[in-house]
């Protein structure tokens, strides 16, 4: 579970996000606090910003996976399904390229050694 205090917080924690800049936003957002890995799909209009979108009643953010970076990174790997991390993500998705695009951050991120387990 990761904690925000509100939205300069979360975006100030966002390793990677990715969505079809148009009306109808939807993609992925990869988020790292405090030792935690977090990556959620959202879909809202562009009145809204993510962080309105993913609060949910209790005005929490709702993340669809938490875990470790390595998790994370490992998950981004072979481009796994947020929910069924068994399994590959569905590339008929109309998200797919999103995931992709996400997931190529979050590596690239890794990488350059830019956290702090």
């Amino acid at each position: 579970m990761i904690e925000f205090i509100d939205q300069n917080d979360f975006y100030a924690h966002v390793i990677g996000q990715k969505d079809c800049c148009d009306y109808e936003e939807s993609g992925y957002v990869a988020v790292f606090k405090n030792g935690v890995a977090a990556i959620t799909r959202y879909s809202h209009c562009s009145c809204y910003g993510t962080w309105t979108d993913l609060l949910d009643k209790a005005h929490n953010p709702r993340l669809d996976w938490c875990g470790t970076i390595d998790e994370l990174v490992e998950m981004a790997k072979r481009t796994a399904d947020i929910i069924i991390t068994e399994r590959e993500a569905d590339t008929s998705d109309y998200d797919y390229e999103h995931l992709v695009d996400v997931y190529d951050q979050v590596i690239k991120w890794y990488n350059i050694g830019c956290f702090s387990a």
